[in-house]
């Protein structure tokens, strides 16, 4: 969290103590004349226009299924105010022809409801405990407000009537009451007591069917303000703005939330799009802008980001699977989270954090609604952005929900971790707290409950978890049959992310009774290694313990060097070296088969597919510490995985050239890492972390250019031959870069192969060039490296031809050149000074050797200003044949030398290559 939102967090907590200590409370000014809400002003000609506007939009799509509805067709989920919404935004005499048909679907619902009371049934807005009163009392008060002119008085009174006592008996489920509403009895829903309610949720901020009760008394509230008849009008605005709103959910949201999203996960966390939206309207209603009370709602943008997959053409986006998903147990992202997201957007409209939200939704696989009673919202909450985008961190935490995030970049085949922690306190929430989800190019460690037919299994075997169990049962969380939920809370106890890593380690705190140990630490080496490090203990009795991973499909399981492999559907694979225990054993479970579902529900399993890879070791006594450490590779980013020691310490040779060796302390969490590059030096050696540093929001702006560089030029060296420059590391730069080499040069990252092929090198990573030296002496060649646009240069040199080299084949040799030169020492001269010593490859023709022999006058090796074979051509041969010091002059320095030994050794080096 940053300084502003810390300050922002303490003057939001101050303003609702204040309005909890009594300080009275005034609402905002509500407009007296109908419409009032949204559809007036700005707003009003803002969807007038998109709807006069030429091409196809969101609005002209909308009013499709509309004019199809009024005119007979029946869509799923259609809801009345859609048919009003359209109403006020035609206008005239078409307009009120919606009208008319928003009316009568509503007179017809309000006469269902009281046949269902006449039949003493109960009505459906108080059904499963008041969850659809929002959408309901909702729908009328909107037609109420939009068609107020169409409404007769009898209307008027019926719909009044009937969103007072229902809106009133939200908040008073346990007395509630309600009538048949009648001309007769002038629609008067209220007087027999029907059967109480829970009273499920009135207090509960974290939970969706508060949202669905805060929707019915704002709307009704607003729209009723100041009629005839509606004293309850003010009541309902007090309760919303003040009693719920700031005294109740902002607290909440400020101290339980940091970070944003729902503690009911992604699946029913959706409900917050249903907040989202009242915040919308209510500032377009009033002026009031109650959506800053309190950072949630701007943190939640870029909590979704976070927790969603990395999205590709072609391919469905899928959300973590966080707690229940019910709708679809799959967790694929869908118009529900596509409507939270727009409203934010809607709501924080003109800032880059907008603009990434609206880049985002169109790159989804949902990039518009995708069903038709969802059609609305792409209508109310369209929207353009010319800002620039904001930039997203790739690491995410949110201490409100627990949800840890990390993803190797913001593209679409990036490897994706989510680690979950923290609070356990809604019923659809599950046991899940220190499990992780790992995704590329699709899910390789997934939630079983993505396979399930209910979307509701919770249990700890769905998730990639250290279970312990007794006779087949998975040892409870204190609260697992609770509901609602207590306050467990699994501790995150560090976290950082580090330029060549990230960690994340964590305890139960209080999820179990204080007889259960299981503690998690896990490194993400990016790009493509995980390694997870588990401590488990139970101190009451004899458990088996075994580390669990989901999986889409079935894996491939090889005991004999206890590893097992599965590739998804997406071609990225997965493979598990199960270092410890040593003696657990590997095994995939079914879930099909092992879950058979015999209670009638149609389904022979509980799940459709999915399987569990498990390492287990059975019959562990009561007190005994058991450490599991599991070492994940994604793509082969792992070459080897070998445990040390012990079963904390692990040494892993990846792909790329590095080494890293890990040792965890194997009682209490913490430990060490050092990574070597492929030159074996070490670039990194540290503790792990021991405390907790929150990534920020926002990144630094994506630059793939880095600082100047280049290669140290290398001289004298022998031609056609290969010359491989110094390894670098390029600095300056935070995102992937385009990488190339100029023709004739090749290069290698991370002391992988050379290839000549452009790619990308990541910041962090090193780099060497390699090219072949000329075929000619004194000559320089260039291989140029590029790097996100800025070239470095690879200089290399040949070396002086040598005095040494007589026949002229860049080589000097004892048995060709010594030779020849010695032979001229003793006089000889044309066939026999180069018959048999003309070396191959050589250039010079025999005329040509004997001109270049006489040519020379540096033959008087020792000075003495004679040139004798026994003394000057003895030490030459010598030389070539590799002696030094005292074996190349020993008895072979003449009368009147006038070098020394060190000298003389000098002097030859001198003519060499």
């Amino acid at each position: 969290m940053n300084t502003s939102q810390s300050l922002f967090r303490i003057l939001a907590a101050a303003l609702a103590l204040v309005s909890c200590l009594g300080v009275a409370q005034t609402l905002p000014p509500i407009p007296a004349t109908h419409p009032r809400v949204l559809l007036v002003g700005a707003e009003l000609t803002k969807y007038q226009n998109a709807l006069a506007a030429s091409g196809n939009n969101a609005m002209k799509r909308f009013k499709t299924i509309v004019d199809g509805q009024v005119g007979g067709t029946n869509y799923y989920g259609y809801e009345a105010w859609y048919s009003a919404f359209m109403g006020v935004v035609v206008g005239g005499s078409p307009g009120a022809a919606y009208c008319d048909h928003a009316i009568q679907m509503t007179r017809a619902f309000l006469t269902s409801e009281a046949a269902v009371i006449t039949n003493g049934g109960r009505p459906l807005a108080a059904a499963d405990s008041y969850l659809e009163i929002g959408a309901l009392v909702g729908s009328v008060a909107l037609v109420y407000d939009w068609c107020y002119g169409r409404l007769t008085a009898a209307d008027k009174l019926n719909f009044g009537n009937y969103a007072d006592v229902f809106t009133d008996n939200v908040w008073n489920q346990n007395t509630n009451h309600w009538g048949a509403g009648t001309a007769a009895n002038n629609y008067n829903w209220s007087g027999t007591l029907r059967a109480p309610g829970s009273s499920w949720s009135v207090d509960n901020p974290f939970n969706n069917y508060y949202y669905s009760f805060l929707r019915a008394t704002m709307l009704w509230g607003l729209v009723s303000k100041g009629e005839p008849g509606r004293t309850m009008a003010d009541g309902f605005l007090q309760r919303f703005r003040f009693a719920k709103l700031q005294n109740q959910l902002v607290p909440a949201f400020i101290a339980q939330l940091a970070g944003g999203g729902s503690r009911e996960g992604t699946g029913y966390g959706t409900s917050l799009r249903t907040l989202y939206g009242l915040y919308f309207l209510w500032e377009k209603t009033t002026g009031e802008r109650i959506a800053d009370l309190s950072p949630q709602a701007q943190e939640t943008m870029a909590y979704m980001l976070h927790v969603t997959s990395p999205t590709a053409p072609g391919r469905t986006t899928y959300l973590a699977p966080i707690a229940d998903h019910s709708r679809d147990q799959t967790a694929a992202f869908y118009d529900y989270h596509r409507e939270g997201l727009e409203a934010l957007a809607t709501i924080y409209a003109g800032t880059p954090m907008a603009r990434t939200v609206r880049d985002f939704l169109a790159a989804t696989s949902v990039p518009q609604m995708g069903n038709s009673f969802n059609f609305v919202y792409d209508a109310l909450y369209a929207g353009t952005e010319t800002v620039a985008p904001a930039v997203l961190n790739t690491a995410f935490y949110g201490s409100g929900t627990g949800v840890f995030s990390d993803r190797t970049s913001w593209t679409s085949n990036a490897t994706w971790l989510t680690f979950l922690t923290g609070p356990y306190t809604e019923s659809h929430a599950h046991q899940d707290r220190q499990s992780f989800l790992l995704y590329k190019n699709g899910w390789l460690v997934t939630d079983a409950n993505t396979h399930s037919f209910s979307g509701i299994e919770q249990d700890q075997y769905n998730h990639a978890l250290v279970t312990q169990s007794t006779n087949g049962a998975s040892l409870a969380t204190i609260d697992a049959t609770m509901i609602p939920m207590g306050e467990g809370s699994a501790t995150l106890t560090a976290m950082a992310v580090k330029p060549g890593y990230t960690y994340v380690s964590s305890s139960p705190g209080n999820l179990f009774p204080n007889t259960v140990q299981s503690d998690r630490e896990m490194l993400f080496i990016h790009p493509d290694t995980v390694v997870v490090f588990d401590r488990a203990k139970y101190t009451a009795g004899t458990t088996t313990k075994c580390f669990l991973l989901p999986l889409e499909g079935p894996p491939a399981i090889n005991s004999a060097n206890r590893t097992a492999t599965y590739t998804n559907s997406g071609g990225s694979s997965l493979k598990l070296f199960a270092l410890a225990p040593t003696s657990s054993v590997l095994a995939a479970t079914n879930m099909v088969t092992a879950y058979p579902d015999t209670s009638g529900s149609g389904h022979t399993s509980y799940y459709n597919g999915g399987f569990r890879l498990e390492s287990a070791i059975a019959n562990v006594p009561a007190n005994t510490l058991t450490q599991f450490l599991n070492v994940l590779s994604v793509d082969n980013a792992v070459n080897t995985a070998t445990l040390g020691v012990n079963a904390g310490a692990v040494t892993l040779a990846l792909a790329d050239g590095r080494t890293v060796n890990l040792n965890f302390n194997l009682a209490t969490q913490g430990g060490t890492i050092e990574i070597r590059n492929a030159a074996n030096q070490v670039v990194l050696s540290e503790p792990l972390p021991t405390t907790i540093t929150v990534p920020s929001v926002l990144g630094a702006a994506p630059d793939t250019t880095p600082d100047a560089f280049g290669f140290a030029a290398q001289t004298g060296l022998a031609l056609s031959a290969a010359a491989i420059s110094n390894t670098i590391t390029p600095t300056g730069y935070n995102a992937p870069a385009a990488i190339s080499v100029s023709a004739g040069g090749s290069y290698r990252i991370n002391g992988g192969a050379f290839v000549t092929t452009a790619g990308t090198l990541n910041p962090g990573q090193n780099v060497a060039v390699r090219q072949t030296t000329s075929a000619s002496f004194n000559t320089m060649t260039t291989a140029t490296l590029s790097i996100g646009g800025v070239s470095g240069a690879f200089n290399v040199t040949t070396n002086a031809p040598s005095v040494m080299d007589v026949d002229g084949n860049a080589q000097v040799d004892a048995l060709t050149d010594g030779l020849m030169l010695i032979r001229h020492m003793f006089g000889m001269k044309g066939a026999t000074l180069t018959d048999g010593a003309i070396g191959p490859g050589a250039t010079r023709t025999a005329a040509e050797i004997e001109t270049y022999i006489q040519s020379l006058n540096a033959m008087d090796v020792d000075g003495n200003s004679q040139v004798d074979a026994l003394t000057d051509g003895l030490m030459l041969i010598r030389y070539i044949f590799g002696m030094r010091g005292a074996m190349l002059t020993d008895g072979a320095i003449g009368p009147g030398a006038t070098r020394s030994v060190a000298q003389i050794e000098a002097y030859i080096q001198s003519m060499m290559p």
